[in-house]
């Protein structure tokens, strides 16, 4: 990990060194507590949540008390720079104005300039660029509850050029960040496209012309659906896959709900599995595994498709299955499962089950008895084709959006340290 002297004795010789402490004052936060809580003079204020990578999500704002000192002291004006002091540490926005009067709690600091040597802007990418080279961490250490005290702040460095260069740099970087904020948008709104196509066409509340001989919805306990789909127990669609793994395989998986079912050893770092691996399922290649923990997106567990490799081992705590036959498409029941389409009937379940050793209380024999939409293999073929276009649609923007990341970190390693100028020294 790099450390402080050894990126600043790569810098030019015309750029400045000092520590955020003779450019900025820094004030944390107010602490939230019960008697904030309660107070009558309810002011709205930043906690560490609605503070993103350059800008804020201020549509959930909380609020607490404030007495008179305090929202002097705790007050935020347009050109703060406001820094997350846990969490991710160095995660900082400059404030725009945009509620007043507005304040900030202890998670936060509050960096305002002293004098206008360092533009607050360039301070903010310099955070960033100590995030994305590991500086921040090389001071406060990587634990899980690393914090960045005011005293670490007061003494941590920035180097810069002049007011003039950081300013060009700072309009190159934006530039890039405008590009990442494009790409996250267009990715969040072909996101919410799919998941509303989802919605229509996996319950055929739309239908496709050559398909829809009957009109209508029926209710049932998935909710509406197509009235002249069939809804079968998952029994008949799919048969339980209890092959035993003896020296089949050491690759133990888990299904995540971001990441699918995934290598044990990348989603964890290490693998977290017993010695012994005989007892666990086989899961092969096309093949589903229910994790019945409840996760993130996931509120009654997680189905995942084996899609990555040819095989792996799960734990027996997984309810795993695979088709029975040709007549059914698997993509079609992937998007379906994907879609938490059986997320009522499970919660039926867990009402009357509840929880065993922290899974939600579904067995096998109820996880089979609940019933799936049928529609023909024709349509089922035709439903799954829109949504995989969708998800490639996806793909493409989530690589795109990567790409930009990458480059505006090889950028600010290149300007942030003067490898690459773009003003005349002088």
């Amino acid at each position: 990990m790099p450390t402080a002297g050894r990126l600043a004795s790569k810098i030019p010789c015309s750029w400045s060194i000092a520590v955020f402490g003779k450019h900025f004052a820094i004030q944390l936060g107010k602490m939230l507590n019960k008697k904030a809580t309660s107070g009558t003079n309810q002011k709205p204020y930043l906690a560490n949540s609605n503070v993103r990578w350059g800008n804020f999500e201020t549509h959930n704002l909380q609020t607490m008390h404030f007495n008179s000192d305090e929202m002097d002291k705790f007050s935020l004006r347009p050109g703060d720079l406001i820094v997350c002091e846990g969490g991710e540490v160095g995660r900082a926005a400059v404030w725009d104005g945009r509620i007043a009067p507005c304040y900030f709690q202890k998670a936060l600091h509050r960096l305002r300039p002293i004098d206008k040597e360092v533009d607050v802007v360039f301070a903010r990418y310099f955070l960033d660029f100590s995030v994305c080279t590991g500086l921040i961490n090389s001071i406060i250490g990587t634990t899980s509850i690393s914090h960045f005290t005011r005293e670490q702040f007061l003494r941590f460095p920035i180097w810069f050029p002049t007011v003039e260069e950081q300013k060009l740099l700072v309009t190159i970087l934006s530039t890039w960040e405008r590009a990442i904020e494009e790409a996250e948008r267009l990715l969040a709104l072909k996101q919410r496209r799919k998941r509303a196509l989802m919605q229509q066409l996996l319950t055929g509340q739309q239908r496709f012309p050559e398909f829809a001989k009957s009109k209508g919805t029926q209710d049932t306990l998935l909710g509406p659906i197509a009235v002249d789909w069939p809804l079968n127990p998952i029994s008949t669609v799919f048969e339980r896959v209890r092959r035993k793994n003896g020296t089949s395989t050491d690759r133990v998986l888990t299904a995540s709900g971001q990441h699918g079912l995934v290598d044990q050893r990348d989603y964890f770092d290490r693998n977290v599995a017993g010695v012994s691996l005989e007892g666990y399922y086989v899961l092969e290649r096309g093949e589903f595994a229910y994790n019945r923990s409840a996760m993130k997106g996931y509120p009654y567990g997680a189905i995942k498709r084996l899609d990555a490799r040819e095989c792996g081992a799960v734990s027996t705590l997984y309810h795993c299955f695979g088709l029975k036959d040709r007549e059914s498409d698997s993509d079609f029941f992937m998007h379906l499962f994907e879609f938490g389409l059986l997320n009522r009937q499970l919660r039926r379940i867990c009402q009357v089950g509840g929880r065993a050793h922290g899974l939600l209380n579904v067995t096998a024999g109820d996880f089979e008895k609940m019933l799936v939409p049928v529609p023909s293999k024709e349509e089922q073929v035709r439903i799954a084709g829109v949504l995989n276009k969708c998800d490639e649609e996806i793909e493409q923007l989530k690589a795109q959006l990567e790409a930009l990341k990458k480059q505006k970190k090889g950028l600010m390693q290149q300007l942030l340290t003067g490898r690459v100028r773009v003003a005349a020294e002088g």
